[in-house]
């Protein structure tokens, strides 16, 4: 039996987040049997929770039973979140599952229920859209990140507020709530500066560079200047590739690597790279890579609430159809030291990779 079922205190979600190796919302959603989870995951989940003995908290769950009914009696309306993906969820990858957890919390808080719609439904035009919506009491829609970078998308507005993630759909322009990528990516450097790192690499692909509007890149070249660093090259690919990162860092040899997916921390210890001893490693947004890994903490369900903020603000005012002068929130995030890094104390340089 597993050690924390032998333990005389009770079994709670986060042990079974821990033994499961997902965040405990995930294991909140898994044991409701929540459609946003896959089946395997619910699956193996629930499998860890009877493996352990975990029951859930009757006094927990109608203390949540009772806020649910207490929130019902100021409810204000419905609003959208529409899903633009090949297919109908295409959408739920790590990001945007935390958006929509953040953004359906705060909806509930403040009266209002969120609900999920495909804008590529088939047989459904952008004005058979409208209609549904509205015809649903939608009054207000939330657009989280669009699949490809300089999406545009035929909407019809008219009656409803609207938010949009990030800047992905670049039309129509609407109010944008966004993660604040040139402060993280400083507030990264100044860290790793603090733990004796010179020769910060970044790596990224072409797209995410773009998406970001280019504000990871242009923060640490800025960075560098200001401080006196020594980088390497910045390097974009237009595809990622385990030989195109290996053969930029045995040329220019870092002696940390940022990048924004946590598989280029693979790439590195597979070629005998051991981090941190050889060289640091970090995420510019910890999400995208192992739970240990050190980075920046995006502060993602705060970026959901926010946006329902943003939206609800919006409809208060009677700010609906496309905005005449878009707003745009910008959230910060912190940083997590992890153990990827690491104090350095000589200059000794990067170590060596396996033979290609």
């Amino acid at each position: 039996m597993h050690p924390v079922a032998l333990m005389k205190t009770r079994v709670v979600m986060r042990d079974v987040a821990k033994a499961s190796g997902v965040h405990y919302a995930t294991v909140s959603r898994a044991l409701r049997n929540d459609p946003r989870i896959s089946s395997a995951m619910r699956t193996r989940v629930q499998a860890v929770a009877k493996r352990l003995g975990y029951t859930p908290d009757p006094l927990l769950r109608a203390l949540a039973d009772y806020r649910t009914t207490n929130q019902r009696r100021n409810f204000h309306g419905l609003l959208a979140w529409l899903t633009n993906f090949p297919t109908s969820d295409g959408w739920k990858e790590y990001e945007k599952i935390d958006y929509f957890e953040g953004a359906s919390r705060r909806a509930r808080e403040l009266g209002y229920k969120l609900e999920v719609f495909w804008a590529r439904e088939p047989g459904v035009t952008p004005a058979r859209l409208r209609q549904i919506m509205l015809a649903r009491g939608i009054l207000g829609v939330l657009l989280p990140p669009q699949p490809l970078g300089g999406t545009t998308m035929d909407l019809r507005l008219g009656g409803l507020a609207s938010v949009s993630f990030g800047h992905t759909l670049t039309k129509p322009t609407l109010n944008v709530v966004h993660h604040y990528h040139f402060r993280s990516m400083w507030l990264l450097l100044e860290k790793l500066r603090g733990l004796g790192y010179r020769r910060p690499g970044l790596v990224m692909p072409n797209d995410v560079h773009k998406n970001v509007e280019r504000a990871w890149a242009g923060a640490w070249m800025m960075y560098a200047k200001e401080y006196d660093l020594t980088p390497p090259p910045l390097f974009l690919e237009e595809v990622q590739t385990a030989e195109g990162v290996l053969g930029w860092y045995r040329e220019h040899k870092p002696d940390v690597v940022i990048a924004n997916q946590g598989y280029v921390l693979e790439w590195l210890r597979n070629a005998g790279v051991r981090v941190p001893r050889d060289c640091g490693f970090a995420l510019t947004a910890k999400h995208a890579g192992p739970p240990s890994c050190a980075g920046i903490d995006e502060k993602n369900e705060l970026t959901g609430a926010s946006a329902v903020e943003l939206l609800v603000s919006a409809i208060q005012h009677g700010e609906t159809d496309v905005p005449k002068h878009p707003k745009s929130l910008l959230i910060e995030g912190s940083w997590f030291p992890g153990n990827t890094v690491r104090k350095v104390t000589t200059k000794k340089q990067p170590g060596p990779l396996k033979p290609a």
